[in-house]
């Protein structure tokens, strides 16, 4: 919960008009992660889509998904070592599409709040590129 507070306040509120889509994927990893728990006034922004995964269907997908891109893992992100992704930011380009599979990430981080710095400069380069 704290790593969807640090988006909104951080990169969201900075970022007001930007042409940014988030996609927030919830499951319950903990008890207190059940369904009826969570709040998504957390992440109130119209520029996120909320979706409920209960099989965690897209974090198991994911992390096949991840394993060509371990060098783009953002420098303070923790190594994973679990069976579903999840606590984690994938960043892509304004330009990706999303086929068969999974585009190319410009970064991706392990947990939110421990590659908090490293999101923060890429959403900032991200801005940047958009203006040119």
């Amino acid at each position: 919960m704290n790593g969807a507070r640090w988006v909104q306040q951080q990169i969201l509120d900075t970022y007001p008009r930007a042409a940014l889509k988030v996609y927030a994927v919830w499951y319950a990893m903990y008890p207190s992660d059940a369904r009826e728990r969570w709040r998504p006034s957390l992440l109130p922004d119209p520029r996120v889509e909320h979706w409920w995964d209960e099989r965690r269907v897209v974090g198991t997908r994911l992390l096949k998904e991840l394993a060509p891109y371990q060098a783009r893992r953002a420098p303070g992100s923790k190594e994973f070592r679990e069976e579903v992704l999840w606590d984690a930011y994938l960043l892509f380009d304004a330009r990706a599409t999303w086929g068969t599979s999974m585009p190319a990430p410009v970064s991706w981080g392990y947990t939110i709040l421990a590659a908090r710095e490293a999101l923060a400069r890429q959403v900032a380069e991200q801005m940047r590129r958009q203006r040119q």
